[in-house]
């Protein structure tokens, strides 16, 4: 019996990653962004960063130089630098361009909190970090800009990465 209702959780685990909306379990409010933070079960807050970042590995045990490791994943929310005026201003201070081999477009994305936002999307494959992918969202909160940006390595785990990257996104909050 146990076996089975496993599965079925499998089941309905891999039905809510393919709508790409992910069960949330823990909430952090960021004072910097202003925002109220909704992430998965199992992620970690990096406290060594300087920006909010969650972590699909513990990050005490993360290898010496390496971003992430092999079938790992962080996310990053960040705001820009104060002489940052439009989302094409940042793009551009982070050399975000197609022939650079960025993959650029716009989507509408639905939030829970926020309605939809409008958000220019960057794709990359990393040559910087082995099997390394990059997807990076940029938007407008309230006025305020945001990137919400998605490291991983390797492809396995590639589609539950993406999916919680826009978990997370959907379920942005004003901060309370």
């Amino acid at each position: 019996m146990r076996k089975a209702s496993s599965f079925v959780g499998y089941l309905l685990l891999l039905a809510v990653c393919v709508q790409g909306q992910v069960p949330v379990a823990q909430t952090y409010q960021d004072l910097k962004a202003g925002l109220v933070i909704h992430f998965p079960e199992g992620w970690k807050i990096d406290r060594e960063s300087s920006a909010f970042t969650i972590v699909s590995f513990d990050p005490k045990k993360r290898p010496p130089q390496m971003l992430v490791p092999l079938e790992g994943a962080q996310i990053v929310l960040t705001r820009p630098q104060p002489d940052v005026g439009s989302i094409a201003d940042w793009l551009s201070s982070e050399r975000i361009q197609a022939k650079r081999g960025y993959h650029i477009s716009t989507v509408d994305v639905p939030t829970t909190y926020l309605g939809t936002l409008t958000s220019t999307v960057a794709r990359h494959q990393l040559d910087v970090i082995p099997e390394g992918t990059i997807v990076v969202y940029f938007f407008e909160v309230e006025n305020r800009l945001l990137k919400v940006a998605l490291i991983y390595r390797g492809q396995k785990r590639a589609e539950y990465f993406e999916s919680v990257l826009l978990t997370v996104i959907k379920n942005l909050e004003p901060g309370r």
